[in-house]
């Protein structure tokens, strides 16, 4: 919101910059290794329609000799698709192996329901597995790797609310109007655990919540909500840990696929549980992706320590 504290000489900043280089390092190199005629020709007549070929794509000259996108816009393409491709996913992906290393109970039901198919049992029908998708939505409802995010209001407008608030005049309202630039910033995890919304048990892990009653022809899984819910843009129960409405994360679909494969050929195969034992106490820590941390009860370690598993391969 301060660009020029971007420049503060800080420990942040130091991260900060040395974090961006090395994206930028990596984006470079991602352009090097595909080069348009590789990219763009991948078979008779076929054009690569993935990321990259189409950033390529989007690179090159047209005709009329002119350029879709810059450079300098690709790369910050490339750069986005690095931080939101692997950072917020591996997040979510720590947290989910910690809610069944705490719920052991829960990790063999879910071991259960993988076992169920082959090794090389295709996505459609690992994403049809309607415990695997409810653990998977409750992990992203109790723990999104985006703690809050902001928007800009393209023109005026007025929020309808649920229950009157009270003003700093004391007066109580039951809209708030906003005008047209006004920075909206919206607190996903706090809307994504509210009582409101998610019941009583909103703060406890429950995949319960998200069982399945029928399957989309698409193969995601269908979900209703338990003991409270909060229903999107679409109509359906949802958490916000992708935000909702025209601005939602596009790569919801891949992060959800990449997650429920991990967690397939993982808990298939091993047992995970934590050295300190389910009552230890973990939180979240950072910001813009909140990372799990032990709490610690000590002053010489007021961060915390990060978080040990223990792993044990399974027969059969």
């Amino acid at each position: 919101m301060w660009p020029l504290l971007r420049k503060w000489p800080g420990p942040r900043s130091r991260i900060v910059r040395d974090f961006h280089a090395t994206v930028r390092r990596i984006g470079r190199q991602v352009l090097v290794r595909h080069k348009p005629v590789k990219m763009l020709d991948v078979g008779e007549g076929q054009a690569d329609w993935s990321f990259i070929g189409l950033l390529i794509k989007a690179l090159a000259e047209d005709p009329a000799g002119e350029r879709r996108l810059s450079h300098k816009e690709v790369m910050t393409q490339i750069n986005t698709w690095l931080f939101s491709g692997f950072e917020t996913t591996a997040a979510s992906l720590t947290w989910l192996l910690i809610e069944l290393a705490k719920h052991r109970e829960m990790q063999d039901r879910l071991r259960i329901e993988l076992r169920q198919l082959p090794d090389d049992a295709e996505y459609s029908e690992i994403a049809r597995l309607p415990y695997l998708h409810s653990v998977v939505y409750e992990t992203l409802r109790l723990h999104p790797p985006i703690g809050t995010t902001t928007r800009i209001a393209s023109q005026d407008d007025i929020i309808p609310l649920s229950a009157p608030i009270s003003t700093k005049s004391g007066d109580l309202v039951n809209t708030l109007k906003i005008a047209k630039g006004t920075h909206v910033r919206v607190p996903i995890r706090p809307v994504n655990t509210a009582k409101e919304f998610w019941g009583p048990g909103a703060g406890t892990f429950d995949p319960e919540r998200w069982w399945n009653i029928s399957a989309e022809e698409d193969g995601e899984a269908d979900v209703v909500g338990g003991g409270g819910s909060h229903s999107g843009s679409s109509g359906r129960i949802m958490h916000l840990a992708f935000g909702d409405g025209s601005r939602a994360c596009i790569g919801a679909g891949v992060a959800l696929a990449l997650m429920k494969v991990v967690v397939f050929v993982l808990v298939r195969r091993y047992a995970f549980a934590l050295p300190h034992g389910a009552q230890a106490q973990i939180q979240a820590v950072g910001e813009p992706v909140a990372r799990p941390q032990v709490k610690t009860r000590t002053d010489s370690d007021p961060a915390g320590t990060a978080v040990m598993m223990g792993i044990r391969k399974l027969m059969g």
